[in-house]
């Protein structure tokens, strides 16, 4: 199972099941990948997927490389060719954590903000509500 350094994707815990939790990146039903826990999805082993792709910076192109052995199977100029070639970029998911760093105070980080349809209101009269909730 990949996983990055210091996460032991072997452990399990006394009752027997994995310490860290399987992350499974699905496409329709068919599971493409699984990492140790949502750790690894911050910087996952090239091997983790069938494929990936890095833009080269001396001259910008895109290299699709197999996951398993690294070699290129595409060269393009963008996201639109690497598309038309059969390789779906996917968006990288948002893990709060990550991005606010290991010491934020993540459940208290958040606003809510809802918008609500006024019945036989016009667009210009939408109600917002801002609602801060401390934790």
């Amino acid at each position: 199972m990949p996983a990055v350094a210091g996460v032991d994707a072997g452990a399990t815990g006394p009752n027997g099941r994995p310490a860290v939790p399987r992350l499974l990146c699905e496409v329709g039903s068919q599971v493409v990948a699984a990492l140790a826990g949502v750790e690894s999805l911050q910087t996952p082993p090239a091997d983790a997927f069938p494929y990936f792709y890095r833009r080269d910076p001396t001259d910008k192109r895109f290299r699709v490389r197999r996951g398993d052995t690294g070699a290129v199977v595409e060269t393009v100029s963008g996201f639109a060719p690497m598309r038309a070639a059969g390789f779906v970029p996917v968006p990288m998911p948002l893990v709060p954590e990550h991005v606010l760093g290991p010491d934020a105070a993540v459940a208290g980080a958040w606003d809510l903000i809802v918008a609500e349809d006024t019945p036989g209101a016009g667009e210009t009269d939408a109600a917002v509500e801002f609602d801060r909730t401390d934790r």
